[in-house]
Parts: C-alpha cells; sequence; structure tokens
C-alpha cells in the first residue's frame, strides 16, 4: 500500500524498518547503561564537590552542622533562662512586698549582646 501510494520501493521501506530497530536497540542499550553511569555521575559530582571545599578551605558539613546546632542549643539555653526569669519576676510581683526584687534568683548571664 505505502509503495503505491508513495511510490516508495521495497528496498527504502527495509532500510527503514532497519534504521528504526537501530534506533530502539540504541535506546535499550542507554536504559541498560544509566545505572551504570548514574553511578559514575554521582562520584564525580561528589568528588568535585570535595575538591571545591578543599580548596576554598570550608571545614566538612558534618563540622558544620554541629556548630550550627550548638548555636541552637545555646539560643535555646538562654531562651529558656529568660523566661524563668521573667517568670519568677511576675511571681515575685505578686507578692506586693519591698522585699521580692531582694528574693529573684541569680539564673546566670541573661544578656543578649552575644546573640
Amino acid at each position: 500500500m505505502l509503495r503505491q501510494e508513495w511510490d516508495i520501493t521495497q528496498r527504502e521501506i527495509a532500510e527503514s524498518v532497519r534504521r528504526n530497530v537501530k534506533v530502539k536497540n540504541q535506546r535499550k542499550a542507554t536504559v541498560n547503561n544509566l545505572g551504570k553511569a548514574s553511578k559514575v555521575e554521582e562520584i564525580m559530582e561528589s568528588t568535585g564537590r570535595k575538591i571545591r571545599r578543599i580548596l576554598t578551605f570550608q571545614p566538612p558539613i558534618s563540622s558544620q552542622v554541629k556548630k550550627l546546632e550548638e548555636q541552637v542549643n545555646e539560643a535555646q539555653r538562654r531562651r529558656s533562662q529568660l523566661a524563668l526569669q521573667k517568670f519568677l519576676q511576675s511571681e515575685f510581683k505578686d507578692l506586693g512586698d519591698e522585699e521580692s526584687g531582694d528574693l529573684t534568683p541569680d539564673v546566670g548571664d541573661t544578656s543578649t549582646s552575644s546573640m
């Protein structure tokens, strides 16, 4: 039918089918090799990041995370101290006498100048 309508020879049809089969096989090979290639690609990317970190004198990610966690913990500790101090001050104010200022406990340095 194609030969009559489009004036195509049997040879051209066969060549076209061969090309399609070749492309199909190339796609299959690409899919099969993706697993291997992606692992190599991930290794290359990771190596590139490590080299960049070394050249720019950046500490490893784990130490950066540890430092940030310490800062968060320190901020939470200070926040808790301030909340406790405010609570105790409000409790002593409720007593209403002048001695309440002397009863306020020292809960540590509550300055926020280093934040």
